[in-house]
């Protein structure tokens, strides 16, 4: 997202047990990329874990907020761990890197509470004329595959014609991004 300002990484972001592990095992790098508003102290990272069945683990873990945002995003609204990604590869926690698609309780969501007012980078404007599927077409195919959206895709035009009950033929199976 070219427009991108960061303003959902306010509240810090979610990740999976796992995605922590990952960044605390590049702690060193991560650190070297913090500018001088960031900290640097890997205890500061990260809140107290707690339940999360939309989470491979079950468990989910909030990055702590420093500066009035995620610990990881630096004066200019970039987030650290992205940066990180052109030496290390995947390092951007999954629901990031999704944004602004979650999944709630099990169902695929659009997260339109956080960020309003967004309309240049990922909101949606009521009665607009741009679709989900323009807006967020990279996001969603990061979650449910370039299968899982064609069939999405599919099952929102039935809808639209007024065809009774579309129903998946199958779920998209949501990859899991923190393994690897």
């Amino acid at each position: 997202m070219s427009n991108c300002r960061g303003k959902c990484c306010l509240y810090g972001a979610d990740l999976d047990l796992a995605e922590q592990d990952k960044v605390l095992k590049h702690a060193d790098l991560i650190g070297r990329l913090m500018d001088d508003s960031q900290d640097r102290d890997t205890a500061n990272w990260f809140d107290t874990p707690f339940k999360d069945q939309d989470f491979p683990s079950g468990v989910a873990i909030t990055t702590r907020l420093h500066n009035g945002g995620c610990v990881f995003l630096n004066k200019e609204g970039r987030c650290t761990l992205q940066i990180a990604e052109s030496e290390v590869g995947d390092l951007k926690p999954f629901f990031c890197r999704a944004y602004p698609i979650c999944i709630h309780t099990g169902t695929l969501t659009i997260d339109d509470e956080n960020c309003p007012e967004e309309f240049g980078c990922c909101g949606v404007v009521k009665n607009g004329s741009k679709t989900i599927f323009d807006i967020c077409e990279f996001e969603l195919e990061y979650v449910l595959g370039a299968e899982g959206l064609k069939e999405l895709r599919k099952v929102v035009a039935e809808a639209e014609k007024g065809l009774a009950k579309p129903a998946l033929a199958s779920p998209p199976k949501i990859l899991d991004k923190a393994e690897g």
